[in-house]
């Protein structure tokens, strides 16, 4: 048996990788930390907070002291790091908690994990950390060794977060971690400040959709499943100290994400509103997959099939206020 910690466990990724493992791994334990902030939500872990092998805790993983506490307490083995201060748009405005959480603490997590010893680091990251690649209509595809070059704060705060665990790694040698960088995730608990729950939410409230710019920046989109599948066969079989790529190599605009949903919906498209494009809107975000599947990983998801259906549950969820 092992037990595991969970940062942010309570959000869109975390969850869903929550509920998927502590199915999945009866004989392990996993403790869940979340501050719960605008983007989690408690109730999405409902479906397993009676299990014997699965706690909930409340807390903020930049509190050193209640962090100190837990790991002292708890023993683990293993430590997920799913908490982040994710949306594009505020961290234009307020960088100052993007950096706290994404880059304090992980200091925190890391060190602390170090002290008590644990077997294995994971942080997630984003391929938004290698910044665009130049052209809409270029091949180019980033690999784990090529140089990041992010164009945004919250892209900036991810990637001060890996080159921290990068030189901590190199300076303490015994220490053992992982680092995933996923693309466009899509699926359920997703907050409504991303594309798609977000395109969801106005059709609900019969409202426009606004796309920025002309909707033709290219997005990587992965199933949640998927990446949180690759996640916990990364920590469990990964390489120490090595970078992963998730993608599953679905690349289309944001214009053609929102019109799939129209369509699904039965939703008129005169209702896509184009307004003043993102500061430093990346283009297109492209990665390649190989040392993942050399580890023996790889996806046996299709794109249309699997996006209908996480649409078609959407388009039939009853909702609160019904």
């Amino acid at each position: 048996m092992s037990k595991y910690l969970v940062t942010g466990g309570a959000g869109f990724i975390g969850a869903n990788f929550l509920l998927n493992v502590v199915e999945n791994h009866k004989d392990d334990q996993f403790v869940c930390v979340d501050k719960l902030t605008y983007a989690a939500n408690l109730s999405n872990l409902d479906p397993i907070m009676n299990e014997p092998n699965f706690k909930f805790v409340k807390g903020d993983i930049c509190d050193v002291f209640k962090m100190y506490r837990l790991f002292k307490k708890e023993k683990f083995d293993y430590v997920i790091n799913f908490a982040a201060e994710t949306s594009v748009d505020k961290s234009f405005k307020l960088i100052t908690p993007f950096f706290r959480t994404n880059v304090y603490g992980v200091k925190v997590l890391v060190r602390l994990s170090r002290r008590f010893k644990v077997k294995r680091f994971h942080q997630a990251s984003t391929d938004e950390v290698y910044g665009s690649v130049n052209s809409i209509t270029s091949d180019v595809s980033f690999w784990e060794d090529d140089t990041p070059a992010p164009s945004n704060p919250y892209a900036e705060s991810k990637r001060r977060a890996e080159v921290f665990l990068l030189h901590y790694g190199r300076n303490h040698r015994k220490f053992d971690y992982t680092i995933s960088r996923s693309s466009n995730c899509y699926g359920r608990f997703q907050y409504k400040d991303k594309l798609i729950p977000k395109t969801i939410d106005a059709i609900r409230r019969k409202q426009d959709i606004t796309v920025y710019g002309d909707g033709s920046n290219i997005r990587d989109w992965l199933s949640v499943d998927t990446n949180c599948e690759a996640i916990d066969f990364i920590v469990r079989h990964g390489e120490k100290n090595e970078i992963y790529n998730i993608s599953e190599h679905n690349l289309y605009s944001n214009l053609e994400i929102v019109k799939t949903i129209c369509n699904k919906f039965n939703y008129p498209e005169e209702k896509i509103k184009f307004v003043k494009d993102r500061k430093r809107h990346d283009l297109k975000y492209s990665m390649k997959t190989v040392k993942l599947r050399k580890l023996g990983f790889a996806t046996q998801r299709d794109f249309a099939k699997e996006f209908d259906r996480f649409l078609e549950e959407e388009k039939n969820k009853k909702l609160p206020t019904e």
